[in-house]
């Protein structure tokens, strides 16, 4: 759900009304890339087993697609062609899901190393890999949001 910090709504004119979304969304965003940075910081620092080692490697690509699809965000609102609500709400459910999935491993890394490669790591990375599959669904979300609103 996007969350509009704005308060004096009728000051701001519609491109800037229409903006809005996509600068939560950018936030929201960036939040997930602090996330995969921060925990891909901590994994650095440890012997890698193969499933970290799967899972930092869907990590980078996961960072570079979102580090993407800012780039088409902010073109979107450069160019004040404003992707329809239903494609920004999509696109920010997703990036929700990743930022919770990404919160709960690290929450696991923070806890306790020998806990992560003893327990859980396995099953988040088969998850991450065969469930989820966020690089491909943000570079699609990314494409969705490109696209020029058609003129029904």
């Amino acid at each position: 759900m996007i969350i509009v910090e704005t308060t004096n709504f009728d000051t701001l004119s519609d491109a800037q009304l229409q903006a809005e979304p996509l600068l939560q969304l950018v936030k929201l965003d960036l939040e997930c890339q602090n996330l995969i940075m921060e925990t891909l910081l901590i994994l650095n620092g440890k012997r890698e087993t193969l499933e970290e080692k799967m899972i930092k490697t869907i990590f980078y690509k996961l960072a570079n697609a979102l580090s993407e699809s800012i780039k088409v965000i902010n073109l979107c609102c450069l160019e004040e062609k404003f992707p329809q609500h239903e494609k920004v709400v999509a696109a920010s459910n997703l990036f929700e899901e990743i930022r919770l999935s990404v919160s709960e491993l690290l929450k696991i890394v923070r806890y306790d190393l020998n806990f992560l490669e003893q327990y859980f790591e396995y099953d988040y990375c088969a998850k991450l890999h065969s469930e989820q599959h966020f690089v491909e669904r943000v570079e699609a979300a990314s494409r969705q949001l490109s696209k020029k609103p058609s003129k029904d």
